[in-house]
């Protein structure tokens, strides 16, 4: 992977060097346009990278969550995290990088709350059997107390 890298930066920097020989204005405007965009573009691929990671972490820690606590389709739940911790990072890059800020936030927000919807009425009657199972075995540890 180094040395794909190192091996890109050598092209580009000859690239640069023989459109540098031209002194054409187009040839300038453009390597200043590289100049300018190549930090953020480094620093989205980061931050992207850092979210897909962490994606990943987060979805194994709700799918091993989902199973111990018996919940239905545990890997829905970590696909769900999953798609939404890439979804947040692709909306902060954006954001950061300043590509489309209101269509993007307007999207993050309508997909957020669909989620929080989805997730009420999804978690509505697995609570309630939970709560309902819950319940029994508060219950009956009171009985068996009280006798």
């Amino acid at each position: 992977m180094a040395g794909r890298v190192a091996y890109w930066m050598v092209i580009l920097a000859g690239g640069a060097s023989a459109l540098g020989i031209l002194n054409e204005y187009a040839a300038a405007r453009l390597m200043e346009l590289i100049l300018v965009h190549l930090p953020m573009a480094v620093l989205a691929g980061i931050i992207l990278w850092a979210f897909r990671w962490l994606a990943g972490y987060w979805s194994r820690s709700t799918l091993v969550a989902a199973s111990n606590e018996g919940l239905p389709y545990p890997w829905r739940w970590a696909a769900l995290v999953y798609a939404g911790t890439i979804f947040t990072g692709i909306a902060l890059v954006s954001e950061l990088t300043g590509v489309a800020t209101s269509l993007i936030r307007s999207a993050f927000l309508i997909v957020l709350a669909g989620i929080v919807l989805l997730c009420v009425l999804a978690l509505t009657p697995v609570l309630q059997v939970y709560l309902a199972r819950y319940e029994g075995k508060a219950t009956q540890r009171a009985d068996e107390t009280l006798r």
